[in-house]
């Protein structure tokens, strides 16, 4: 079972990294988070990330995590619906969906309209979108998931997916959004990456 709520005091001061461009500008090269011990998906079209680390953008958290180098089994996992965005005439070629699932125990508050996005070259990542300042939140349950849909435009969505309208250029991108548990009160920034790549092959990166 999934609701919304405002929590006016924590999700005002904390949530989603308003400020975390503010951060990341001031100096743009990001000390990478420790990586998790679980595998890498395995599978081929995700192989371009297997060599990528777990980058950390907002040290106010307790912790980050990345979809890519966690395991089919974690408890908490915000994965894209596929690893390369396509772009015709600068826009995707369909929008990407991100889905983000708990199957541990009590409640998980998700500050879902708190997104932001970043972008990496070189050794560089700058954040290049932050939603704008909401407070809304979604608590899950055990076995929940909420989505975000990523385009240029915005789409009429369903009560468990959040529309987010920002524009792409080619190049690797990671998509997060920050969470807390009730029982423990841990503090999380969830990475997805993904790759978007031009009609004329700009930002294709090797698998």
């Amino acid at each position: 079972m999934r609701r919304r709520t405002v929590l006016a005091g924590l999700a005002g001061v904390f949530a989603g990294c308003n400020s975390v461009g503010t951060e990341a500008s001031s100096s743009s090269v990001t000390t990478p988070a420790p990586v998790p011990s679980d595998a890498p998906v395995s599978t081929d079209r995700w192989r371009r990330f297997d060599e990528e680390i777990c980058p950390r953008f907002d040290r106010r958290t307790d912790q980050t995590v990345c979809g890519h180098v966690q395991s089919a089994e974690s408890a908490l996992r915000l994965l894209p619906d596929r690893p390369v965005v396509h772009l015709a005439d600068g826009d995707p070629v369909k929008p990407l969906r991100l889905t983000l699932r708990w199957t541990a125990e009590g409640a998980l508050t998700v500050f879902a309209n708190d997104w932001y996005v970043f972008e990496r070259t070189a050794d560089e990542w700058t954040n290049v979108a932050t939603a704008s300042p909401g407070g809304e939140t979604v608590n899950l349950q055990h076995g929940d998931r909420h989505y975000w849909l990523l385009d240029t435009t915005t789409h009429d969505t369903a009560a468990d997916v959040e529309s987010v309208a920002t524009s792409l250029s080619p190049g690797r991108h990671a998509f997060a959004v920050q969470t807390v548990s009730e029982r423990s009160s841990v503090y999380t920034e969830c990475l997805a990456l993904f790759d978007v790549v031009a009609a004329d092959g700009r930002g294709q990166t090797d698998v």
